[in-house]
């Protein structure tokens, strides 16, 4: 028989972080809301949320970084805003930021889900920040628990 391992979306007793750019605030503060609602729908309370503000996307990772390696969180998310301007430093900012997050959880086998927005304009970004399901905060919220219940899922497997 083949074993299947998947994991749940159910929040119960989970410690999740979220770390919040203030970078194009007016858009993260949608998508936080939205991670928020999330977490809540799916039975994480309050106190088991801990959110921590930066200054902007390329100041995630190193906060994320010392968020995982706390060992207080079984996942966490990650929200910011990229919004192309008329120069390269959109570029830097996406390929620095996406790069050095996306090692975190190899490195500390804590998921981090990543809710940072790269796009074109303000309306892409507001349409992705809505005040309901599509927001991708609330995507997050659910990504980041199947993965923690799943990590746990797989260590339970394992010590077996």
């Amino acid at each position: 028989m083949t074993q299947e391992i998947i994991g749940s979306t159910d929040g119960k007793g989970l410690r999740i972080g979220i770390a919040v750019a203030r970078f194009n605030g007016t858009v993260t503060r949608r998508l936080l809301k939205g991670a928020l609602n999330g977490l809540r729908a799916h039975n994480v309370r309050d106190e088991k949320i801990s959110v921590v503000w930066v200054p902007g996307a390329l100041e995630l990772a190193i906060v994320v970084r010392e968020m995982a390696l706390s060992g207080e969180y079984d996942g966490l998310i990650v929200l910011g805003c990229v919004i192309r301007g008329d120069t390269t430093h959109y570029d830097v900012v996406v390929e620095q930021s996406s790069s050095a997050l996306g090692k975190i959880p190899l490195e500390t086998k804590i998921p981090v889900v990543m809710g940072v927005l790269t796009v074109e304009n303000l309306q892409q970004a507001l349409s992705r920040s809505a005040d309901d399901r599509s927001n991708k905060g609330y995507y997050c919220s659910e990504t980041v628990l199947e993965m923690a219940n799943l990590m746990k899922a797989l260590k339970a497997a394992r010590s077996r």
